[in-house]
């Protein structure tokens, strides 16, 4: 069975105004699960249904299954209340049909108190690999910390603007946000807000949520992501000291590892704990094998082949076919930490395949079959697309990828 992203979305949407009436306008999104037990992809147009029709996400997910046609039906199914994609279909999607021309506010919520100053700083930087996504898709942005905006437009500095958040914090120079969220709120503009767990009360966030119509979305850190231990990573140790490590800090903090585990000189060294050498190094270890094959990349998204026909891994093969989606998606729906993490997962994975004394073996013999063919054009063409769709990495991140 074959079928476009583009076009199960249409059917869901059109199921969708269908049990719940015209009026109903909630956009369906699907994004790439890290648990393919939940499916490949999800979406939560049934928790949306769910909140319209005031019922259970489960019952709201019945109903849309009933109204969906049969041509479209078997390629979902309820999961946890989510409507997800089965771990054994492969949609193919073009990155084109994401493009979006709106005007978005990303908000990061600052933090007068020390003990949520990490947290601040980890919400910052999600948020600035999100304003870099959502620039190559064609929105028109502004990133603000507290009440300051830090930036708007396509003029990032990364270095500078995250420098100037860190002594605005380290000389208490900041101011929490309220009034720019309240804003946001009453002009019912489409935001993103980055918020700290702990750092509003409960009615006075529950307050903005019901006031924003939904035009504001919120995410929210786990308070193991921002609280460091008392002797742990603080805040301050965390300016840049030199231009070229913006993009590995950015995306070693967006990454899903515990406050207290962060180390503070991690993302300065050539290891793959550091991502974005690690991309780097990954991308220049492919090109070798792939000029020795003259194995030619594909176009993001297009080719989806029969699990019958390659012998891989699930879980590497659907991250090689859905990671642009999840990168698309850390701009779309803020999911930072997901995108990330998919995104290490897939790197060790291909290294791994590269080490295997079977993969070196044919190497040597310039016999490669088709699943390593597959595998180095497909993280090639994918690891290419991140680097071109994420403003803050740049040529070669600054990296020194000797290895």
């Amino acid at each position: 069975m074959s079928l476009k992203l583009s076009a199960l979305q249409a059917a869901v949407g059109a199921a969708a105004r269908s049990v719940a009436g015209e009026e109903f306008s909630s956009a369906v999104e699907f994004v790439p699960n890290l648990d393919l037990q939940h499916g490949s992809l999800s979406s939560d147009i049934t928790l949306k249904l769910a909140a319209v029709l005031k019922i259970a996400p489960a019952q709201a997910g019945e109903r849309l299954m009933r109204a969906l046609s049969a041509s479209h039906a078997p390629f979902v199914t309820i999961c946890n209340g989510y409507l997800s994609v089965p771990a054994e279909l492969r949609l193919a999607y073009d990155p084109a049909d994401f493009r979006l021309n709106d005007r978005l506010v990303i908000c990061v919520a600052a933090a007068k108190d020390a003990q949520l100053h990490l947290g601040m700083l980890r919400s910052l930087a999600a948020a600035l690999v999100q304003y870099g996504v959502l620039l190559s898709l064609g929105a028109q942005l502004e990133l603000y910390l507290g009440d300051d905006l830090l930036v708007s437009g396509p003029a990032l500095n990364v270095p500078a603007l995250w420098n100037r958040a860190v002594t605005l914090m380290v000389q208490g120079g900041l101011t929490e946000g309220r009034e720019q969220l309240r804003r946001s709120v009453a002009a019912q503009t489409s935001s993103w807000c980055w918020v700290v767990n702990g750092m509003f009360g409960h009615a006075e966030f529950m307050s903005l949520v019901q006031r924003s119509s939904g035009s504001v979305r919120f995410r929210i850190s786990d308070s193991t992501w921002g609280r460091p231990a008392a002797d742990g990573l603080l805040g301050s140790d965390l300016k840049l000291q030199s231009d070229r490590h913006a993009a590995a800090l950015l995306y070693y903090l967006s990454g899903s590892q515990p406050a207290i585990e962060l180390d503070p000189v991690c993302y300065r060294l050539n290891e793959r704990a550091n991502l974005v050498w690690d991309l780097w190094a990954t991308q220049e270890r492919l090109v070798r094998f792939i000029d020795l094959s003259s194995a030619a990349p594909q176009a993001v998204g297009t080719e989806v082949l029969d699990p019958g026909e390659i012998e891989l891994p699930v879980e590497l093969a659907m991250a090689l076919h859905y990671l642009p989606l999840a990168l698309i998606q850390a701009g779309r729906q803020a999911r930072v930490t997901e995108f990330i993490e998919l995104l290490r997962r897939m790197l060790l994975q291909v290294n791994a395949w590269l080490n295997s004394p079977q993969f070196r073996q044919r190497a040597d013999r310039a016999d490669l079959s088709r699943s390593d063919r597959y595998i180095l054009t497909g993280a090639q063409r994918v690891i290419s697309f991140i680097i071109s769709g994420c403003c803050i990495i740049g040529e070669s991140g600054g990296q020194d990828t000797g290895t």
